[in-house]
Parts: C-alpha cells; sequence; structure tokens
C-alpha cells in the first residue's frame, strides 16, 4: 500500500511533543499545548487506523483550534486544501474540485457543529446548568434539518468514499501539526500527510466526480 512505510512511523512509540531543544525558554503553556497536541496526535492515529472518518474529522478540528490558539495563525482551510491535492498529483493521484468542495463543505459543517457545542458549554458554565450533550446534539440536527428544507436535489453534496474522507483528513492533521514549532511535529507532519494522500488514492480520488457524471450522462441520454 501506498500508506503503509508512513504507517509504520506513527504505530511506533510516540517520543513526547516537549522532548526537543528549545531555541528560546520553555513555558508552562508550551508544555501543556505539546502534551495536548501529542494525545490528539494519539487520537487521530487510533482513528486513522479505524478509518472512523467521524471521530477523525472531529480531532482534526480539535488540533486546527489547538495549533490556531497556540500560534496565533488562523488556518485557512481551502489554503490546506490545496496543499494537500499539491501532494495527491506528485503522487501520480488527481482528485476534482467538486471532491475537494464536498469535503471541505463536510469541514465546514463539523466546524459550526464544534463551535455550536462550545459555545452551548460556555453558556451551560456561566449560567450555572448542567451541560447536556444529547440536548446540544438534538438542537443542531434540529437546525442543519431546518436549513436543508427546500434544497435542490441536483446540488446535494457528493458523498465520498470513507477512504478518500478519513485520507484528505489525516493529511489535513499533518498540514496543521506542521505549523507548530515542536520538532516531532515536523517528523510527524509529512508521515501523516504521506499516510493521508496514499489513503486518498487507494480509496478512488478523482474517480468520483468522473463516476457521477457518467451517471448523469445516462439519466438525461
Amino acid at each position: 500500500m501506498l500508506y503503509s512505510t508512513a504507517l509504520a512511523v506513527l504505530v511506533a512509540p510516540i517520543a513526547p511533543c516537549y522532548a526537543f531543544q528549545p531555541v528560546h525558554a520553555v513555558n508552562i503553556n508550551d508544555i501543556a499545548t505539546a502534551l495536548k497536541v501529542e494525545k490528539l496526535i494519539e487520537k487521530a492515529n487510533k482513528y486513522f487506523k479505524a478509518q472512523d472518518s467521524k471521530k477523525l474529522l472531529e480531532t482534526m478540528l480539535d488540533i486546527k483550534h489547538e495549533t490556531e490558539a497556540y500560534t496565533g495563525q488562523k488556518i485557512d482551510i481551502s489554503n490546506s486544501l490545496d496543499q494537500v491535492e499539491k501532494e495527491i498529483k506528485a503522487k501520480g493521484g488527481k482528485i476534482s474540485k467538486a471532491e475537494l468542495k464536498a469535503i471541505k463543505n463536510t469541514i465546514k459543517k463539523s466546524e459550526k457543529k464544534h463551535n455550536h457545542k462550545a459555545l452551548y458549554m460556555a453558556a451551560a458554565l456561566e449560567s450555572g446548568c448542567n451541560y447536556d450533550a444529547d440536548a446540544v446534539n438534538i438542537e443542531w440536527d434540529y437546525l442543519c434539518k431546518s436549513a436543508s428544507k427546500g434544497k435542490d436535489k441536483e446540488d446535494e453534496e457528493m458523498i465520498l468514499p470513507v477512504r478518500v474522507t478519513v485520507g484528505v483528513t489525516i493529511a489535513l492533521v499533518g498540514v496543521f501539526i506542521t505549523i507548530l514549532p515542536f520538532p516531532p511535529c515536523k517528523t510527524w507532519g509529512p508521515a501523516l500527510i504521506t499516510s493521508g494522500v496514499g489513503l486518498a488514492i487507494e480509496g478512488g480520488c478523482g474517480k468520483i466526480e468522473d463516476d457521477r457524471k457518467e451517471e448523469k450522462n445516462k439519466k438525461y441520454s
């Protein structure tokens, strides 16, 4: 498999993120962030191997937000997906703009839900009420269903194979952590990108849009 070599790096015991020679004095925030990112990378690797796209996506967003909070740098999903697209092409694969758009929309929806939960939790803490995760999910599902009413079927989003979604998502994790100044992340990042790109190619990225167009042509012929 294209991603097997890089995966071997990831399944090996992970050295602590904070085990590096710093170029500046390490403070408590550096250590806390390094430890948190290390745990998140372990989770991402676990969900990657299990091909659990939903939990991997949630973990990817956690890593994105941790990276943004630590660096003060806003991460642009479109630019990050462009990097993944270049890596896919460099490995001889292809991925259509429609597929990238579908992944981007999935990420945006998940991030909105992620932010909705955070706001709900903050409000619960401020008011002294209990945080009810089930209530948050029910409310979010209702909002999503309300927003989707009247949507043209022709504009329905493309459904991507799990391996494509998982591959691109773990590659994004790799892109995000390379932004962090911790040397281990500079090794893990490229390994995650390689693993994700390999899985996405094996999963059939680039073929989905072609199949979709062919199916549409048959429908109207």
